[in-house]
């Protein structure tokens, strides 16, 4: 039995298991994916202390030698469902039922589905074998153009596909994305954007919060749970607010409330 559970291993994840072993808590991180979160897709990240310009692969692979260095070992598995009795936590994953005193979720946000089966959603480039293939990203903001200029290293063509009449993406991604030769498409209808084709398809159209994997009694209101001893972290706390540096401060703060409210006053 832990402490503290912690779903997610992005940036926020992260940050709040260093800040954990440092507390000295008893803890464990889960994470379904791939270790670092959507963070690793990003082509460049200017906006983090420290760093001037650096790719998000880059930065995320320093989160994890951090957490390696430290000996925090991820957990990888699927959090299926969150259950409260008893004064605990359980945590039913695809290996395991895992109880704990605490819980801290940071599993990020969940992407918007369109109807074309054959999408993927906000993937990592590397994970898609795209050497000379056509790629179709679906999307206007920062995400698809990221997405885009990652793809562009190796595949055949990419375009960027639509809905609104320009890109919402910051206009360095949008240089970058002409400068390399992709086309951008806007203004396409739903029928237009069916109509498209490429080797791979990529919808980056939006994400959402999804906290379907709390059972009922474990209602978030306002972002904030009405039991104490839940904290969300990241992204799927503020899902307007999707910043590397605010999920960090967010997995502290978290932490930070897990202590004071669980191991202080003596209920670990």
């Amino acid at each position: 039995m832990f402490d503290l559970v912690i779903i997610g291993a992005g940036p926020a994840g992260l940050s709040a298991a260093i800040h954990a072993k440092r507390l000295g808590l008893n803890f464990t991180i889960i994470e379904r994916g791939t270790p670092g979160g959507q963070a690793t897709v990003a082509w460049k990240i200017e906006n983090f202390p420290g760093d001037l310009s650096i790719s998000g692969a880059k930065l995320m692979d320093r989160f994890l030698s951090h957490v390696n260095e430290l000996e925090i070992k991820i957990q990888r598995t699927e959090a299926e469902s969150v259950s409260f009795k008893d004064g605990l936590y359980l945590v039913r994953t695809d290996q395991e039922d895992i109880s704990s005193n605490a819980l801290i979720l940071a599993t990020g946000l969940e992407p918007v589905r369109i109807s074309r089966p054959d999408a993927h959603y906000y993937p990592d480039p590397n994970s898609l074998r795209h050497e000379g293939r056509t790629v179709l990203v679906i999307g206007g903001g920062d995400s698809a153009f990221d997405e885009a200029i990652s793809f562009s290293a190796k595949a055949k063509k990419v375009t960027i596909a639509m809905r609104g009449a320009g890109p919402k993406a910051i206009p360095g991604l949008v240089t970058e994305a002409i400068k390399r030769g992709i086309e951008i498409k806007c203004g396409l209808n739903e029928n237009e954007l069916a109509k498209l084709d490429a080797d791979i398809i990529v919808a980056c159209i939006g994400k959402r919060r999804d906290l379907n994997i709390l059972d009922d009694p474990l209602q978030i209101t306002n972002h904030k749970s009405q039991i104490t001893a839940i904290q969300l972290a990241g992204d799927i706390l503020h899902p307007n607010i999707r910043h590397i540096a605010v999920a960090l401060g967010d997995g502290i703060t978290a932490v930070e409330t897990v202590y004071e409210n669980n191991i202080k006053n003596g209920r670990s």
